[in-house]
């Protein structure tokens, strides 16, 4: 749901702050201590607040942005790179600020505005119509109410149009498109080599002096977090939905009370004989391959059976095992001259042949299947399916509560989960956000948990569909371990810092004689361990495929130039140390900008517009209390 969304958002304000419907429970990686905490203000815009609460979720949602940017390059690392999480706090604060500004300029949005979001969204919609009832599910999955969603629509509407007020004017000019082109399609080709710590076979010492020394510097570092060990229990829904029994009088009231959901559009079952013709082909290849079509439809006019000659001469292999059927399908789902043909047919009838994209079609159309709605027989299993989906969810939640008021006072899980046929779980110690029922970024469990005492039980709470109870067995304070317990650990760290640090010596002073001409960048792969790489990169983005993502090495590598082609020193990773040559410089045909001009006029609009909106925001930031908690957020 939120890709579509993303996809239907263009204003980069509503992406960033307003494209979020999902609300996260709190709780997330790269915070410790104890989590009574999220109950206090993160921040104070004016007399607004901004929780803690609120930030993880924005968090949460931002980092799904990033992960579909970066994909599996996204680490730790780069995260504290990107200064993700200063980024939402950023953002949150701005959030108020133009709702502050809003107000003073007294914009309104109607009821009816936000109604016409919400109807548009095909989140919300079944068969391309806006339905309650999927309105109210993902609602529901979500764990946001109908007037917290609303509320937010209402606010991303406020700033969208207070957006359009201040951006409305900005234009383009054509030197801006033009300089833009060139950017967009400048190209770097460069050839690069890695060293790395591995390669150095020597045995590197690290004494005990050197081990003491790196600890007492670096204590904080093997701070064991807090943990704790719990017994819970499971209340799925997916277990009970085996035992929900649904009535015949339960199917046909839900059928009847919407019909219309089960609508279907007119469909066509289909038969076809396909000869490809490949993309490229000439006039001359492409009418051997007519002419052998039509002699196949003269054989079928002449009596021949259409299924044998498929399963005989069609060149779509799936359909052709089944005698060319097609099965059913709808206006939508073949190009445009197949269905057009196909929908034209009478059962029975076939076609001439009919040239599309892939070659020469015959058709043969089988059944015709009219709009309307499916009766009850048809979606009977199907509605069956959903009641019994629907009582299990029902009947979890009750389930769940009704063993926590039984167990209020005794706490004895094991002996109610033996009675009632159900698993008892026990975990082992675990950190905050690091149980079996965490995610990356759904830490519900652990906030459930870690805000217990020992002994305590945890009022029912949901994850996804599921309901759990759980009883805090033990919990570990958090505690930097003495030398003794990590010096091995120390030992292996210093070491690999040793290494690296001679590797980074290494490919610095390759490259000095490379820049000195006292060795050449092709005998390099006679060095132990280095091969050369080559690799092409285009200067908009901060991505250097085979290296890495740094907006600062780029800068570097579009600087080089025939007279210098080297990095000035080697560039250090977490793999090693690279040294990079810069082999060739592309720019782009510039008679192809008129293809791609209003493309690039789209983005340099967008990105105008986003910049001088953001310059007015950090103006109204300039007049307004910003008041943000060192202790919740450190590096604020």
């Amino acid at each position: 749901m939120l890709s579509i969304m993303r996809e239907k958002a263009q204003s980069w304000i509503i992406k960033v702050l307003f494209a979020i419907i999902i609300i996260v429970f709190v709780g997330f990686y790269g915070f410790s201590g104890r989590h009574d905490k999220v109950k206090a203000p993160l921040a104070m815009v004016g007399d607004k607040k901004i929780t803690f609460q609120d930030f993880q979720s924005a968090y949460k949602n931002m980092l799904q942005f990033y992960t579909n940017i970066y994909k599996n390059s996204l680490s730790d690392e780069l995260i504290e790179k990107l200064g993700i999480k200063q980024q939402v706090l950023e953002q949150l604060i701005n959030k108020e600020v133009l709702l502050l500004e809003a107000e003073k300029r007294n914009l309104q949005v109607s009821k009816n505005a936000v109604r016409k979001q919400i109807l548009k969204n095909p989140a919300f919609q079944e068969n391309g119509v806006f339905s309650q009832r999927a309105y109210e599910k993902v609602l529901s999955y979500y764990a946001i109410s109908a007037k917290d969603f609303e509320k937010q629509q209402e606010q991303s509407i406020l700033v969208n149009t207070l957006e359009k007020m201040i951006t409305g004017a900005v234009t383009i000019s054509e030197k801006e498109i033009a300089d833009a082109f060139i950017l967009e399609g400048e190209t770097a080709q460069i050839e690069y080599v890695l060293f790395t710590p591995e390669a150095i076979k020597a045995d590197i010492a690290v004494s005990p002096a050197e081990q003491k020394t790196y600890y007492d510097q670096n204590k904080e570092a093997f701070m064991v977090p807090e943990k704790v060990r719990v017994s819970y229990l499971v209340f799925d829904p997916a277990v009970f939905e085996k035992k929900a029994e649904v009535s015949e009088q339960e199917i046909e009231a839900y059928y009847r009370m919407d019909p219309y959901q089960f609508t279907e559009e007119a469909q066509v079952r289909a038969r076809h004989i396909l000869l490809k013709v490949a993309e490229k082909a000439d006039a001359g290849k492409k009418e051997k391959v007519r002419e052998k079509a039509q002699e196949i439809l003269d054989k079928i006019n002449s009596g021949a059976d259409f299924e044998a000659l498929a399963e005989k001469f069609s060149e779509d292999t799936e359909s052709a095992q089944k005698g060319g059927d097609l099965g059913f399908f709808a206006k939508g789902a073949m190009v445009r001259p197949f269905e057009k043909v196909a929908f034209s047919l009478n059962p029975g009838e076939i076609s001439g042949l009919v040239e599309t994209k892939f070659g020469f079609h015959i058709i043969k159309t089988e059944e015709i299947r009219p709009a309307g709605v499916k009766p009850l027989a048809q979606v009977a299993a199907a509605i069956k399916k959903e009641l019994k989906k629907e009582k299990a969810r029902e009947q979890v939640r009750k389930e769940a509560k009704r063993a926590f008021n039984r167990l209020f006072k005794s706490r004895d899980l094991e002996t109610y989960a033996a009675q009632n046929d159900l698993q008892m779980h026990k975990s082992g110690y675990f950190a905050y956000g690091r149980s079996a029922e965490d995610t990356v970024d759904k830490k519900t469990f652990s906030e459930a948990v870690f805000a217990l005492s020992a002994g305590e039980l945890a009022p029912v709470f949901a994850i996804g569909q599921k309901y759990y109870l759980a009883k805090l067995e033990d919990r570990q304070e958090q505690h930097i371990p003495p030398f003794e317990t990590v010096s091995a650990e120390i030992e292996k760290i210093v070491r690999n810092k040793k290494k690296m640090a001679e590797t980074e010596t290494r490919a610095n002073r390759i490259l000095s004689q490379l820049r000195q001409n006292r060795k050449q960048w092709k005998d390099l792969t006679a060095e132990p361990g280095l091969k050369i790489e080559k690799t092409e990169l285009k200067r908009q983005g901060d991505y250097i495929p085979g290296i890495g993502v740094d907006q600062a090495l780029k800068r570097d590598i579009f600087a080089l130039n025939e007279q210098v082609p080297y990095i000035s020193k080697a560039y250090r990773t977490e793999k090693g140390a690279y040294l990079i040559r810069l082999q060739n410089r592309g720019v782009p045909d510039t008679f192809s900008l008129e293809k791609e001009k209003a493309t690039i006029t789209q983005k340099l609009l967008q990105k105008k517009k986003a910049e001088l909106f953001s310059r007015y925001v950090e103006k109204l930031k300039e007049k307004v209390e910003i008041k943000v908690d060192p202790t919740l957020f450190p590096s604020a």
